[in-house]
């Protein structure tokens, strides 16, 4: 059996790949805010007919460059505007992924760490639940991997003239930067002069080569930051300049975090891989030169993802997600070092702790949705209150992944205390994809009508009617997305009466606003302004002062934490 999955191992990693991210794809409404936000994108570009320019509620958007967003437009082109196509493209990336690891891990490694690796990245519970997902870092994560595995090559290659990686790592790097901006770049560069500083600046560099890597680079970014800048000028590239700037240095809307953030994240995040990396610290004597060399690569790359993103004042989960590939790879090269020695007694505690822990918050999640009471004394928050109790079914089924989690940890604990290594991590790896799986069937779906549902409910009732829909009080996307607002020739007419009348009164000359400025604008016209339709807004039930008792705005209903409104034209 074990030969013929070696012999057919593409096929059958391509359709393990099918079975793990492609079914039940659609059936949650994509989360607010970076889902929605790129699907959107996506969906206005399809409007617009203009692929070029990211635009977010018609208004150029310089937070992100267009490449993923290009891909959610061929997804939506086959599959129509829906949550399935807004997250095709990861899961195709998914499977992409798995494939290109094991290929290079069996051609320049072992076959036991290339399944391995493969296994371990399919069985972590966040690497496996982006693919599943429709953000951008699983296809931005690619392509800077490869960058720098071609990199890498060309540390192991001894003939100066073979200019090849140097292109190829140029041409991801490219990509990586047209799918989330220059801190592609900034990764590539700071782990390469690390890796250069920690081997004394011994290895041959090819300047030929380097400058191939630029030029291709350059030519790569040039199809679309040149493009723009030449057919709107510069203004729009020194905006996302000054964006990315700002979210090094600020927290974004609020989404701040401790130092150590993304440690705690990694460690329970990518579980089980996370626990079994520790052991490929040292340098083993069994191992060849490119092995390690590889090995030494990773755990620098491991190292400035968890430095540089400590220090960016904007915390968020999917920022680190590019350790996804050091972290599992270091797991795969320690779980085969394991299968010749052994896994030492402090590593299986550390397993059997993390595991028991990680188990527990999931056993958690549930139980304390489906029996609130229990908590509610240490929440004074009204909307989180609200959030608590909305009505949602809970079964009480939903802790079973939690609780299989708990039993199959002490298991593979007890199986690896005596010595049966090959049969904890076969376990191991059956366990955690039935739990991820069962998690995303069971509890995500849950926990989304907890948190957003009752908007999502209200947008999708305003689709066919012809009106305003917007947000007072909170930041979202997903009044744009689920309403399917079109661009209104004029809606823009009135606004632009109403941006002029403003500056007439503030005596102020100035160019039309930034799009920060343009939703602050659009909100305060649809809720004072002179209106040509309906205007429906949705608050949060802490903040109803910003709505309660002006003129014209009627309460229609509450919900879930939410309250909804309508003013109607005069």
């Amino acid at each position: 059996m074990i030969r013929v999955i070696n012999r057919y191992c593409y096929a059958v990693i391509a359709v393990f790949g099918l079975l793990l991210f492609i079914p039940f794809l659609g059936t949650t409404p994509l989360f607010d805010w970076d889902e929605i936000n790129f699907a959107e994108a996506a969906r206005e570009m399809i409007l617009t007919k203009d692929f070029f320019t990211v635009q977010i509620n018609f208004h150029p958007f310089w937070e992100k460059p267009p490449l993923f967003i290009w891909m959610q437009v061929l997804s939506m082109k086959v599959f129509g505007v829906n949550e399935f196509a807004a997250r095709f493209p990861n899961a195709i990336f998914g499977i992409i992924t798995l494939l290109t690891i094991f290929h290079l891990a069996k051609k320049y490694f072992k076959l036991s760490i290339a399944w391995f690796w493969m296994l371990f990245y399919a069985a972590s519970f966040l690497p496996h639940l982006y693919f599943k997902s429709g953000i951008i870092d699983p296809v931005f994560n690619y392509f800077i991997f490869m960058s720098f595995w071609f990199l890498y090559r060309t540390t192991q290659n001894r003939t100066e003239n073979n200019l090849a990686p140097y292109l190829l790592s140029g041409l991801f790097a490219g990509l990586a930067v047209l799918t989330k901006g220059p801190v592609g770049l900034l990764i590539i560069l700071l782990t390469a002069f690390a890796y250069l500083f920690i081997n004394k600046f011994r290895i041959r560099i090819s300047f030929k080569g380097v400058a191939s890597f630029i030029i291709v680079f350059l030519c790569t970014i040039f199809f679309w930051f040149g493009s723009e800048v030449i057919r709107n000028g510069p203004w729009f590239l020194v905006e996302f300049i000054h964006y990315q700037i700002r979210l090094f240095l600020e927290p974004d809307a609020g989404h701040g975090g401790p130092f150590y953030f993304h440690f705690i994240v990694l460690l329970f995040g990518c579980f089980p891989a996370s626990v079994f990396l520790f052991g490929s610290f040292a340098k083993s004597t069994d191992e060849n030169d490119v092995t390690n060399n590889f090995r030494k690569l990773m755990l620098i790359l491991l190292a400035v993802v968890l430095i540089l993103f400590s220090i960016v004042t904007t915390k968020i989960i999917h920022y680190s997600s590019l350790a996804y590939f050091p972290i599992t790879f270091l797991a795969a090269l320690s779980a085969d070092r394991i299968l010749k020695s052994g896994l030492k007694i402090s590593m299986n505690i550390f397993f059997v702790l993390t595991g028991l822990i990680f188990s527990a918050a999931i056993v958690m999640v549930p139980f304390l949705f489906n029996h609130p009471e229990k908590i509610l004394q240490f929440i004074h928050d009204e909307f989180s209150t609200e959030i608590l109790l909305a009505d949602v079914p809970w079964s009480g089924a939903e802790i079973l992944p939690g609780l299989l989690l708990l039993i199959s940890t002490i298991v593979v604990f007890l199986l690896f205390s005596r010595k049966k290594v090959r049969l904890a991590f076969t376990l191991l790896f059956i366990h955690s994809i039935i739990v991820i799986q069962a998690s995303v069937i069971m509890i995500v779906p849950k926990i989304e009508l907890h948190s957003q549902h009752a908007t999502i409910e209200f947008y999708q009732s305003l689709k066919n009617e012809d009106c305003y829909v917007n947000t007072v009080g909170f930041k979202s996307y997903a009044h744009l997305f689920y309403s399917g607002k079109e661009k209104s020739q004029t809606e823009n007419s009135l606004l632009l009466n109403y941006v002029n009348h403003q500056r007439e009164v503030q005596n102020k000359n100035q160019d039309w606003p930034d799009s920060k400025t343009f939703d602050q604008l659009e909100r305060t016209w649809q809720l004072t302004g002179e209106i040509d339709k309906n205007a429906y807004f949705v608050s949060k039930i802490s903040s109803i002062k910003n709505l309660e008792g002006r003129n014209g705005i009627v309460e229609l209903s509450r919900k879930n934490g939410f309250v909804f409104w309508k003013r109607e034209p005069h």
